[in-house]
């Protein structure tokens, strides 16, 4: 079954054919009073406002996104700022806009009306033409080229600018969080009403769907146009009369669709220009005004025009079929951000290119060019080197990739870097999502040759800052940092994922006591001899690995809250009240660990309040998930009770020598799972076993003394008649 929802029935029933549909009303009286009331607080009851704050909700039609922006708007106003609102509101729209009721009409506008600044104003319209989930760094980039803020002069100047105003939207709920901490989103019907405010004088044109020339404005409404975004057009005009226009974004699934010689005759004041899956047209030389140039899947030939675009700030050259970035893009002095990103075929920069954009302050060439020249050398066919990354004092976001480290200039430094993604080393698979690895300011990925005490200064300096860190095919080294080394690195961590070393036995040597203050998540995988995370005292009685704990006392992960674990050989993952530090573990996923006989003591679960994902598959020893370990039993006394108040997903699979979940001295509690899959664990005894009993009996019952409500269950190759008493 799919559920569809849509504000317009003909939607449904014409587009979508739709069988059912039920129609949603809006909130009666009394529901949407609470709605209100629910956002003022419960002393609006109780104060003079009461009748004013009454009619006002009335306002709102009992449409719920309408209560809440002017709710938002008006909590903690004084009365007569209540009572310009009720009057406001009274008044008819001045505006008729087709799918927006007024009621939502007037309390959207009157909001805008009442935000603080033009700034506000101007990003908030913006916002409304850029669709759901949209990047803050496409916005920012819109920002910039149209001059949006004043009193600021660079990238990072204008980044915190619009996140401050971004968050004053949001605080007003005119706009919404994202997917991600990088993007934003806004809802349909506030967005309508902030096209139709735009719109007013015909300053903004809005076309998305599949159309040809006959829909476009006349020549008079053109003329006043400030903004036109049109995407699936078929055609376009010769040339295009908006001597006002300051935004054009265009696209089209035809990447051949030639866009006409004259066609920018006569937009001399633009200010960005964003075409999607289209070629350059010869044209665009004319546009001398132009701060922002963005092209994405586009067929590009020779893009030395782009050259005498003397005032360029911003250009963005994305997904697009370009093999050389021309000499002529040195000519952009001004130039702050090039963007160069997913550009495959991109093999060539020739050198003293980027050391001319003396003012450059973010380079991205993530899956771009990474065939980097050696200092010194320049011929017809050589490329750029790195050094020539050295004189651009401004630089503070980089994104490249580095096949090398012995490419890198020994008196290379990336101190002056605040923003980072850089991959160094051969390149490997990894499973990216590349808006997720953008949440953090700095992504360092090493595919390491040798010992970490052995690189380069400048690479250590980004080791020291980085906040997402992977290392892969560690080679030859069984202790992955020293102890002179530790206090320098993994302070800033908020991700660190170490995988493929054959070799690696410890991740630090022997501390005294370190803590990952930062750290979030933790993965290590395919470390087939690791014995544990920090190494043992010098003087420290001999013990066999497999009773060597992954994680000891004095290692402190205070808000650790993802561990995974994958093909390493440990047979204890926690020593006694070292677990005490990982209280707020949300999610613990555990693979292919051949020697690890139990997962938990029968003492963790109270330290696991937080847990919601457990995740165990392929692990051939384990016998117990939860067991009561001799060795923590002197240390905490045995509970009866066990319970895991937040875990909705419960996953055992593979587990070829499981007899149980626990032993039937205890009662489990999961008050809250709704997923719980048990597969191919074939000596399953129940899912509280009992350890005395040899055989399995026929008619077993799988679940006794488990008290939870799972939505979901996938039982397959276990031995069992019934599954409760």
């Amino acid at each position: 079954m799919i559920l569809l929802t849509s504000r317009d029935l003909n939607v449904l029933l014409k587009d979508m054919d739709a069988k059912k549909n039920f129609p949603i009303g809006v909130l009666e009286h009394e529901e949407a009073w609470h709605f209100f009331k629910k956002i003022m607080g419960d002393g609006v009851e109780s104060s003079d406002l009461l009748p004013i704050a009454t009619e006002v909700a009335k306002k709102c039609g009992g449409l719920p996104i309408a209560i809440r922006t002017l709710a938002t708007f008006l909590k903690n106003e004084p009365p007569f700022v209540w009572e310009d609102a009720l009057r406001q509101l009274s008044k008819p729209s001045s505006s008729n806009f087709k799918g927006v009721p007024a009621t939502v009409y007037s309390t959207i506008e009157w909001s805008y009306d009442r935000l603080q600044s033009e700034e506000h104003k101007q990003t908030f319209l913006l916002c409304s033409v850029m669709g759901h989930n949209a990047s803050l760094d496409l916005l920012l980039v819109f920002a910039m080229g149209l001059g949006l803020f004043r009193g600021v002069s660079t990238i990072k100047e204008t980044r915190n600018k619009l996140l401050t105003v971004v968050s004053h939207l949001k605080a007003s709920c005119l706009l919404l969080d994202g997917c991600t901490n990088t993007h934003f989103d806004m809802h349909d019907l506030i967005s309508d009403v902030a096209k139709s405010i735009a719109s007013k004088g015909n300053r903004m044109f809005d076309l998305r769907c599949k159309h040809d020339l006959n829909d476009w404005p006349d020549d008079e409404t053109m003329k006043e146009c400030d903004k036109i975004v049109c995407f699936g057009m078929s055609e376009l005009p010769d040339q295009l009369k908006c001597p006002k226009l300051t935004v054009l974004c265009m696209g089209s699934q035809d990447p051949w669709m030639k866009i006409p010689t004259t066609f920018f005759k006569e937009t001399k004041n633009l200010k960005v220009l964003y075409l999607a899956g289209m070629s350059l047209p010869s044209s665009i030389s004319l546009l001398g005004n132009l701060r922002v140039l963005r092209l994405v899947n586009c067929v590009l030939g020779d893009i030395a025009l782009i050259g005498e675009l003397k005032n360029l700030e911003i250009l963005n050259i994305v997904s697009s079929d370009i093999e050389m970035l021309p000499k002529e893009i040195g000519q952009l002095t001004k130039l702050k951000q090039l963007d160069l990103r997913y550009c495959s075929k991109l093999r060539r920069i020739p050198p003293g290119v980027l050391c001319k954009l003396s003012r450059l302050e973010e380079l991205y060439m993530d899956n771009s060019c990474d065939e980097w020249g050696a200092e010194g050398h320049s011929s017809l066919q050589s490329n750029s080197s790195l050094a020539e990354l050295k004189g651009l004092i401004p630089l503070t976001a980089l994104e490249i990739r580095i096949p090398n480290a012995k490419i890198i200039p020994k008196d290379f430094s990336f101190e002056k870097l605040q923003r980072y993604i850089i991959f160094i080393g051969e390149e490997s698979h990894w499973d990216w999502n590349w808006d997720w690895v953008r949440e953090y300011s700095r992504t360092l990925k090493l595919n390491l040759q040798t010992s970490i005490r052995f690189l380069n200064n400048g690479v250590k300096v980004l080791l020291k800052k980085a906040e997402n860190l992977y290392i892969d095919e560690v080679k030859d080294v069984e202790i992955l940092l020293h102890e002179s080394e530790v206090g320098n690195y993994f302070q800033q961590l908020r991700n660190l994922h170490i995988q493929n070393g054959a070799m690696v036995q410890y991740i630090l040597k022997d501390v005294q006591k370190i803590e990952f203050l930062q750290l979030e998540s933790l993965t290590l995988q395919g470390l087939p001899n690791l014995i544990s995370f920090c190494s043992q005292n010098e003087g420290s009685t001999s013990i066999s690995p497999q009773e060597i704990a992954l994680f000891k006392q004095k290692i402190l992960f205070p808000k650790l809250e993802k561990l995974k674990l994958s093909s390493i050989s440990i047979g204890r993952i926690w020593s006694p009240q070292a677990f005490c530090s990982t209280q707020n573990l949300a999610s613990l996923i555990i693979k292919g660990c051949a020697n690890l006989k139990h997962v938990l003591s029968d003492s963790m679960p109270g330290y696991l309040q937080h847990l919601k994902c457990l995740e165990i598959s392929d692990c051939k020893c384990i016998q117990e998930i939860i067991s009561t370990d001799k060795m923590i039993q002197e240390t905490f006394k045995s509970r009866t009770l066990i319970r895991f108040p937040r875990l909705n997903l419960l996953k055992l699979k593979g587990l070829q020598k499981l007899i149980g979940f626990c032993h039937e001295d205890h009662t489990v509690e999961f008050p809250v799972l709704t997923i719980l899959e048990i597969e191919n664990c074939p000596e399953l005894k129940g899912f509280i076993h009992n350890s005395t009993k040899k055989d399995i009996p026929t008619h077993g019952v799988l679940f006794n003394n488990v008290l939870f409500s799972v939505k979901h269950i996938f039982l397959f190759s276990i031995s069992f008649c019934s599954c409760y008493t």
